[in-house]
């Protein structure tokens, strides 16, 4: 979970910085793992495990905005490219539907 959580942080630096779509995947991915990790195991109440899953939250947050302001852009601009990968960041994060309708109503 550490260097999971570690690897996370510096995917989600990237994405900040960068601000490419293909980045916003890679941090969604790595939060899907850290996820899938919690579910399968019991970690409540590790003193580690609970700090970092406060950043987590926040790490999510960050790709789930970053994701929202590539996906306009993409849209905007007609880049498949970059549609396809943030809509695959949404599908990783469990969050597609409500993106998609928002971006929709924001469209019509």
């Amino acid at each position: 979970i550490v260097s999971k959580s570690q690897s996370l942080h510096k995917q989600v630096e990237k994405l900040k910085s960068t601000g490419i779509a293909r980045d916003a995947v890679k941090a969604a991915r790595t939060l899907k793992d850290i996820q899938q990790i919690f579910a399968e195991t019991e970690l409540k109440g590790v003193k580690v495990v609970e700090k970092h899953r406060k950043s987590l939250d926040q790490a999510t947050k960050a790709v789930v905005t970053s994701g929202k302001e590539l996906f306009q852009k993409a849209i905007k601009n007609l880049n498949q490219s970059d549609i396809g990968a943030t809509l695959q960041a949404f599908y990783l994060l469990h969050c597609l539907t409500p993106q998609v309708d928002s971006a929709l109503a924001t469209i019509q």
